[in-house]
């Protein structure tokens, strides 16, 4: 079973402090069977879902290469990329694939364990977006996993809504992921 939403350009957020750009997408629907294991898990529904479709690794390659360049060309690109996220709409395929991840932060004080449980979705047209991501800023950026965080808690109580970054499939993988 999968569900569309449609994600148009007034979704998206464009943060041009840090160069990233994330799509409110509102509530999902929840899978019955997914409501269970997180109570089970003990996590905690989130009260907002996003995608974020410039992400951290991204944005700071981005930053590196505008601080290369001259004033009138870094405003011109920013400008150049202002319009490639106003312009972007696509659908997003929510798929029937649920995994439930851990990861401990061994460089936070104190230590820190988060569990999520993340939803796989397919978005539309978004290896093309990457594409003129890449080409306006001469390097081949990677496109991410795409997910949504559903669920989650952390051992810390002030990250009990946050997420798990996870901007590949092979840092997806080292978090030895369960399939729900």
């Amino acid at each position: 079973m999968t569900n569309s939403i449609i994600l148009d350009k007034s979704q998206i957020k464009f943060y041009p402090n840090n160069f990233s750009a994330v799509a409110n997408i509102g509530m999902v629907n929840g899978n019955q069977e997914i409501i269970r294991k997180a109570e089970k898990f003990d996590l905690n529904k989130k009260n907002e879902y996003h995608i974020t479709i410039i992400w951290t690794r991204t944005w700071e390659k981005i930053q590196e290469i505008l601080n290369s360049l001259s004033e009138i060309e870094r405003k011109s690109r920013i400008s150049e990329l202002k319009i490639l996220i106003d312009s972007f709409e696509s659908n997003i395929e929510l798929l029937d694939e649920f995994y439930y991840i851990e990861k401990h932060y061994e460089d936070k004080n104190p230590l820190e364990t988060r569990k999520s449980i993340i939803q796989m979705i397919d978005i539309e047209n978004i290896g093309e977006f990457y594409d003129k991501l890449s080409q306006l800023f001469e390097h081949k950026f990677l496109v991410p996993l795409w997910h949504i965080t559903l669920y989650t808690t952390s051992d810390n109580p002030e990250n009990t809504l946050r997420w798990i970054w996870i901007y590949s499939q092979t840092q997806f993988q080292q978090l030895n992921p369960v399939r729900l």
